[in-house]
């Protein structure tokens, strides 16, 4: 049938393609490759029945929801090659299979600015990209919208249309590179190397950014914690000032940096946000460092000195030398309050100055205070006396007094500061003082005696009277009125009441006690009538007891009231006998239950085997017993006196083996702690963390000792522990600090290496010098990749240097060559111009050796030669091969 259909080479069936949906794929793929090879031909007659054919097979295809056979994929990439309707192609740019076929035909049928809606689908615009020729480029870029897209259009344009492309805003920042450097990897070399470059800067840019960041916020911090800082001293603000300058100096470094920085990525297309400091430290700062030689303070301090000097050594001072000192006081004081605004004063400095204030302003009180004294009021009394008489004999007693109590209440309110001198007239005024407090003091003695009389015998006027003898009592009072006329002071009110006493004790001797007694009797009835409660009954007959007492001892006529009162009292106390009976029940059953706990307590001793005990558990035993002996409370004391004695011994010897327990447990704690110290003193740090955490897991293995001892140990041992890890840890620091630098300087020499220096040997050994030192350290990858960049461009420059000798050696021996070729042809003698070449010159150079030289030539010429010569090809290509010249073409 198909030699039926296609019998002619230049005829198409109209009815075959109005049937071609019903074809067999095999017969759809046939027609459709003639049909193609006559589309190529000018005026095909049947187009439009091609054209309606396709368009109803692809829509066949593009119906089906199941997946595509091979055969079938085969007829759909025919038909869509021969399609020229674009709106039966565009309805197949989002079939599962038929899209890239759909996408590719539409790219070459449509114009690329044409109308068609199917012009805006991503997958015609990407099949344009993949297909694009460097005319299509620039008309590709006009309407790229993505990253992606842009880097196709980079990747297949020419050297000269690439530059442009690669400034398009979509391949700029990090995103639009990173495209790059995907889809040209693999694609492109030097696209690949241009992205990777511009991330490499980009996150360069970055980390120094952050960087700048990090050291800017350092330097801030740096200086508020110099800023909390107040100078002691001149030295100090000095000091601190520089630094504060220092700080400054480098914020501004910084600023600028970040600004470089934001800009590096703001021209790689990075968006950045402009950085702003949060504060500035720096603001309304006075940086200005001041002059050693602008100190105020010592001429201050001589100023303040002169004053405190002339206040302690003159003798009187009116009022207006007082104020002229107090005004020179205050201008001092305004003059060093005025210097601390420029810089501060030393610790010593400061405390001279404050003593020296507080000692000037006491003595200018002083010397205020004493001149405001009344001293027209404080004239010695015997001055008013003119007929020769001593003070004793003109002036009383009283008088003198009242000036005296003056005299000191005025020296009192001066108190007089003992570093400065005493003058005169305060010193005259003390001897008075003291003359008129000596009279004073003998006057005094005198009354004293006299009124410890009075006191003596006036002590005695209660009992006289309480013992009803009322005629000695009087004969006392009268001897006590005589001592008070002598000047004898005191006991007024008991002689009063005394007095008082005698003159009506008779009569209340008679009638108060008996109503008290009878109310008491007539009380204590109505207790046993209206018993209370134990305790309250007990306290209730106690009062009343204690108040019958209270009344004094009865007549002998009134006995009966005594036995009456105490018969009543038995009976009250009747209600209480039981209560006690009880609480003596329970305190009999305290007492057993106190000596079971010490025979517990004997056994658990005796039971025990103290070289293997367990500690904790006597511990909790020793606190647990002490607890339960005060539960069984209260006890007989008289009974209780042996139990308590026994179970205090039982507990010394409980605790006894606790102490031993807790003395070896310290002493092997001690033991550590010396162990640990002799580490932290000893030079290596060899196995150092080893050993001290060795000697920690020793400590948790010790048993218990007393809280306070073991929080002591403990916190001496871990003091220790600390002390060794911070040395271990600081060393740790130093050692990194030390490979940092190493580090920092191998960098450096790295950075200023130059692989094009004149001598390639000192090149070569300086480079190979920086890789045995890149072995110990570690270095960032880009350091580590400009390293081997080097030693790539100092071995291409080596290999270089060799080519080039070789090839000027092999130019001398081929100038050599012909000119002995020269010699040969003429006939000519020529000294040989090296020894491959004496036989030659000498004319004995064997023939096979100038053949073999041939066959070389022509191996390494890639000239196959005469076809007789091919077996002594082959054992001379053998010879070769086994010296190990296998390619002679290198």
């Amino acid at each position: 049938m198909l030699a039926k259909i296609f019998g002619k080479a230049d005829k198409v069936d109209p009815s075959q393609l109005a049937n071609l949906v019903s074809l067999e794929p095999a017969q759809q793929v046939a027609l459709l490759d003639r049909c193609l090879a006559l589309t190529k031909q000018p005026d095909f007659p049947l187009q439009a029945n091609l054209d309606q054919a396709i368009a109803e097979l692809l829509t066949l295809l593009g119906s089906q929801t199941a997946a595509l056979s091979d055969a079938e994929l085969t007829v759909a990439a025919r038909a869509s090659t021969l399609c020229q309707d674009p709106q039966a192609l565009a309805a197949l740019l989002d079939h599962q299979h038929l899209a890239g076929l759909a996408a590719k035909r539409l790219s070459k049928l449509l114009p690329l600015d044409a109308a068609h809606p199917a012009n805006g689908h991503a997958k015609v615009f990407q099949a344009r990209l993949e297909n694009a020729s460097s005319a299509d480029i620039d008309a590709l870029a006009q309407h790229a919208s993505q990253p992606e897209e842009m880097a196709m259009l980079v990747i297949r344009a020419s050297a000269d249309a690439r530059t442009a492309l690669l400034a398009s805003p979509l391949l700029q920042g990090e995103a639009g590179l990173a495209v790059l450097e995907k889809i040209s990897r693999g694609r492109d070399k030097n696209c690949n190397r241009l992205a990777r470059e511009g991330l490499e800067r980009i996150r360069d840019s970055r980390r120094i950014l952050s960087s700048h960041k990090e050291a800017l916020s350092e330097v801030i911090d740096s200086t508020q914690r110099e800023l909390k800082i107040t100078p002691s001293d001149l030295d100090a603000l000095i000091v601190q000032r520089k630094k504060l300058g220092m700080l400054h100096q480098r914020y501004e470094t910084l600023l600028t940096d970040i600004k470089a920085a934001e800009q590096s990525l703001s021209d790689a297309g990075e968006d950045t946000e402009a950085f702003a400091a949060a504060t500035n430290p720096f603001t309304d700062l006075n940086l200005d460092v001041p002059s050693p030689q602008d100190n105020p303070y010592p001429t201050l301090l001589a100023r303040l000195k002169a004053v405190g000097d002339a206040l302690g050594t003159a003798d009187w001072l009116e009022q207006q030398a007082l104020a002229q000192y107090k005004q020179t006081l205050e201008q001092i004081h305004e003059g060093w309050h005025e210097a601390k605004n420029t810089f501060l004063p030393g610790t010593t400095q400061q405390q001279t100055f404050d003593q020296s204030v507080a000692q000037v302003h006491q003595h200018l009180d002083a010397w205020q205070r004493l001149c405001a004294l009344p001293w027209q009021d404080l004239a010695y009394p015997e001055q008013a006396a003119d007929d020769g008489k001593t003070s004793a004999q003109t002036v009383d007693s009283r008088t003198m007094d009242q000036w005296l109590s003056k005299a000191q209440q005025a020296m009192g309110s001066l108190n007089w500061p003992g570093a400065l001198a005493t003058p005169s007239k305060l010193e005259q005024l003390q001897q008075q003082i003291n003359a008129a407090a000596e009279q004073k003091a003998a006057t005094a003695d005198q009354q004293r005696e006299l009124t410890k009389e009075l006191k003596t015998l006036s002590g005695t006027l209660q009992g006289l009277i309480d013992q009803g003898e009322f005629k000695r009592a009087l004969s006392a009072l009268g001897r006590c009125r005589n001592l008070q006329k002598q000047g004898a002071k005191g006991a007024e009110k008991l002689l009063n009441r005394a007095s008082q006493q005698l003159e009506e004790l008779s009569d209340w001797q008679q009638f108060a006690a008996s109503p008290k007694r009878d109310n008491l009797l007539q009380a204590l009835r109505d207790l046993v009538d209206n018993p209370k409660d134990p305790e309250g009954q007990r306290q209730q007959l106690k009062d009343l007891r204690a108040q019958w007492n209270g009344l004094g001892p009865l007549p002998k006529e009134q006995r009966q009231l005594q036995q009456s009162f105490d018969d009543l009292a038995e009976q009250a106390f009747a209600v209480c006998k039981a209560h006690f009976n009880e609480q003596n029940k329970q305190r009999r059953q305290n007492l057993q239950a106190r000596k079971a706990l010490c025979a517990q307590l004997q056994e658990y001793l005796d039971n025990t085997d103290w070289s293997n005990a367990d500690m904790k558990a006597a511990e909790t035993i020793l606190r647990q017993a002490r607890n339960q002996w005060r539960e069984h409370h209260p006890c007989d004391r008289k009974a209780l006196k042996p139990v308590e004695t026994r179970f205090e011994a039982l507990q010394e010897t409980l605790f006894g083996h606790l102490k031993n327990a807790w003395d070896a447990n310290i002493s092997a704690k001690e033991a550590l702690i010396s162990q640990a110290q002799t580490l932290l003193d000893q030079e290596s740090s060899d196995g150092l963390a080893n050993q001290a955490k060795a000697l920690q897991a020793q400590w948790r293995e010790v048993g218990s000792t007393p809280r306070g001892a073991d929080q002591r140990l403990w916190k001496k041992f871990r003091q220790i522990c600390d002390g060794i890890f911070q040395r271990l840890g600081q060393e740790r620091d130093s050692e990194r600090s030390a490979q940092q630098a190493l580090a920092d300087a191998l960098v450096a020499d790295i950075q200023a290496f130059d692989p094009d220096q004149a001598d390639l040997s000192a090149a070569n050994a300086a480079l190979n010098d920086l890789a045995d030192r890149a072995q110990d350290l570690r270095l960032e990858g880009q350091h580590r990749k400009t390293l081997s960049n080097l030693q790539r461009a100092l071995s291409a420059r080596q290999a270089n240097q060799q080519r080039q000798a070789q090839s000027q050696r092999l130019e001398e021996f081929q100038a050599w060559d012909e000119q002995v070729s020269q010699a040969e042809i003429s006939g000519e003698t020529l000294a040989s111009p090296h020894a491959l070449f004496n036989a030659r010159v000498a004319g004995t150079a064997d023939t096979e050796d100038l053949l073999a030289l041939t066959m070389e030539a022509e191996m390494a010429a890639d000239i196959s030669g005469p076809a007789e010569e091919q077996s002594t090809r082959m054992t001379l290509q053998i010879d070769l091969m086994n010296r190990g010249i296998r390619n002679l073409q290198l």
